[in-house]
């Protein structure tokens, strides 16, 4: 059934009562995408909930070795293989509360993907560094944007530092001395940076990208190419004499698509804009940052 990811539609609510009704089996991934770390996302509430209203039995299903197997920054997926594991269901009416089944089932996804059981084996990549851009989408040394690149799929280097490794097939940053770095650990540092805006309060800029609008029929209507920039009170793109502006208090739901895309979904309607040659999770960290308050700097 088409949905928009992290949008509450009760049209599919209501498919899925009518398929439970019919015994169906239902197949969701309650943390509504791929993980970008390994590490896990938070779940989408209003599945639980639903599972829990149904009383319905749960057959959580663990999926070791999926994140090393092909990142979601990565271009190249590894030979590798990957071990499912069929846990017990789990009845609601076992559960004296709501709240107490939520984190029952939360606590069963509550592992690192990029830490996998020895019984996970990565055989070999030939690039694995290639898109390594979009998850380090800053130099962990300068906080540079766009800095981080790699030549040849392998090494990684930094345009603004002697930030300088090779990257092994378990994802690892190796240096020079056959030290391996956590490549997770850089992220996270990264993350923690300051965000910066240049004089013209822009945050973000992206020239050549590429805009769509996704209807009510879950549909694509191309609005063409053009560029747009990050503010710290809104979003604004162009496509030829076209205009739009989105204030970021408006954007309700905010996602990434496959790992170029950044969708942005209003009251009124849902803008996507793929960002190739862009970390699109930049811009979506950025995004609810300001959402959140945070103001960017002018400079680290």
């Amino acid at each position: 059934m088409p949905t928009s990811k992290y949008v509450p539609e009760p049209g599919i609510v209501r498919d899925v009562i009518r398929m439970i009704q019919q015994e169906r089996m239902i197949v969701i991934f309650p943390e509504g995408g791929r993980r970008w770390d390994g590490r896990p996302k938070p779940f989408i509430e209003t599945t639980l909930k639903l599972f829990w209203k149904m009383g319905i039995p749960v057959h959580p299903v663990q999926i070791h070795g999926s994140y090393l197997s092909w990142p979601r920054w990565a271009d190249k997926f590894r030979k590798s293989s990957v071990e499912n594991r069929w846990l017990d269901p789990l009845h609601p009416s076992d559960f004296d509360d709501y709240e107490t089944f939520s984190q029952t089932c939360k606590d069963l996804f509550a592992f690192d993907e990029y830490h996998p059981p020895e019984t996970v084996e990565i055989k070999s990549v030939s690039k694995p560094a290639s898109g390594i851009q979009r998850l380090l989408y800053r130099c962990p040394e300068t906080g540079e944007s766009d800095s981080i690149y790699s030549p040849d799929g392998v090494h990684v280097y930094s345009r603004s530092s002697s930030f300088s490794y090779k990257m092994n097939k378990w994802s690892r940053l190796v240096d020079r001395h056959g030290e391996p770095h956590s490549i997770i650990d850089m992220f996270h540092s990264i993350n923690k940076m300051p965000m910066v805006m240049d004089a013209e309060s822009v945050v973000l800029k992206k020239l050549g990208c590429y805009i769509y609008k996704i209807n009510k029929q879950h549909q694509r209507i191309d609005i063409g190419s053009g560029y747009v920039e990050l503010k710290p009170d809104r979003v604004m793109f162009s496509s030829g004499a076209d205009r739009y502006t989105v204030l970021l208090e408006d954007v309700q739901y905010l996602s990434v698509e496959q790992n170029y895309k950044i969708t942005l979904t209003t009251e009124e309607t849902t803008y996507q804009i793929a960002l190739k040659g862009e970390s699109a999770l930049q811009w979506q960290n950025y995004i609810r940052r300001l959402q959140k308050g945070e103001k960017p700097v002018k400079s680290l």
